[in-house]
């Protein structure tokens, strides 16, 4: 009898419905905590790189400032894939991410940048200004993009 007792628990293969469930349950219970962490590094990653974006914009505006032989202003649109002023935002691919405002250095807000390119000027002082704007060519909000339909 001891035998068949024992036979019988060493012939026990796999999990019982109740053990599944409770591992089911600790998954579904760290994934619902994690979502949310998650979700908050991504747009604070999306706003770093749009912090990143700022300020080599600024860098690229002075040096062409200081580069070009003008006493007036400089104005024109940063190319982020080619760290450079450019005068006209047509060519320029979007790479604005974040969704929310954001501030460059805690007194300049801009604008949600999600899907612009910036607007840099620098006056006959050296002030900088910048601002997010959408690309030349770029349809308006909540319009289709060319070639979509409704």
């Amino acid at each position: 009898m001891l035998k068949s007792l024992m036979t019988k628990k060493l012939n026990k293969k796999g999990f019982t419905l109740a053990e599944l469930l409770v591992v089911v349950a600790i998954l579904a219970i760290l994934i619902a905590v994690s979502v949310p962490i998650f979700a908050s590094r991504i747009e604070g990653a999306r706003k770093s790189t749009d912090l990143a974006n700022i300020r080599a914009a600024k860098a690229a505006a002075v040096t062409e400032y200081l580069s070009a032989e003008t006493t007036g202003t400089v104005t024109g649109f940063y190319d982020a894939d080619k760290g450079i002023i450019v005068g006209d935002s047509k060519d320029i691919k979007p790479y604005g991410q974040s969704k929310a405002s954001i501030a460059d250095d805690g007194t300049t807000s801009h604008n949600a940048p999600e899907g612009k390119v910036l607007s840099v000027n620098v006056d006959v002082n050296g002030n900088v200004t910048m601002e997010w704007v959408a690309p030349a060519g770029a349809p308006a909000a909540g319009a289709p993009a060319a070639g979509a339909t409704r």
